[in-house]
């Protein structure tokens, strides 16, 4: 079923809502609706979210020639607060916006190709009680990540393929 119909629905019912969750949102594009995002982040549950601005630049800069589009942005930001956006940068703003309506710190983390093509990762998570050092334990690897070079992920392929053993200089 569709995620943002019944499927999620589903996939909620499975889920024992006692026990918390990981969940990892992947959409192709603008296909997750913000309903569907409110249903998860209403469940005890952190979040890693790929998020696509170019995905999103070319939904907004055609949305005036194909109207399906503004409601594709609709459902995906969840209003249409995202019309008043002149910026990728003001769009994520927006999107991470409405995430820390739901939970208490959310870290969009940038990941560049060596092209000029990047996403982002958003972790979104809520707080526990006792220590925190696993949330500064995400923020270190987003410096990290974001300082990543070209070269550095050659090494990291390196690595998981076996021609490498350890990370050297990092």
């Amino acid at each position: 079923d569709d995620v943002n119909g019944k499927g999620i629905e589903r996939i909620l019912e499975l889920a024992d809502a006692s026990v918390p969750s990981l969940v990892f949102v992947d959409p192709e594009g603008l296909t997750i609706h913000w309903n569907t995002l409110e249903k998860i982040l209403g469940r005890w549950c952190d979040l890693v979210i790929n998020y696509q601005p170019p995905s999103v630049r070319r939904i907004v800069g055609s949305y005036r020639s194909y109207r399906a589009y503004e409601q594709s942005l609709k459902d995906f930001f969840g209003s249409d607060r995202w019309k008043g956006c002149q910026t990728e940068e003001d769009l994520l703003r927006l999107y991470v916006q409405g995430l820390e309506m739901h939970r208490e710190v959310v870290i969009p983390i940038k990941v560049q190709s060596p092209e000029a093509f990047y996403y982002y990762i958003i972790i979104a998570v809520g707080r526990t009680a006792g220590s925190q050092e696993w949330i500064e334990a995400i923020h270190r690897a987003r410096k990290k990540i974001e300082q990543a070079t070209s070269e550095d992920a050659k090494r990291f392929l390196d690595i998981y393929m076996g021609r490498q053993a350890t990370i050297d200089g990092l």
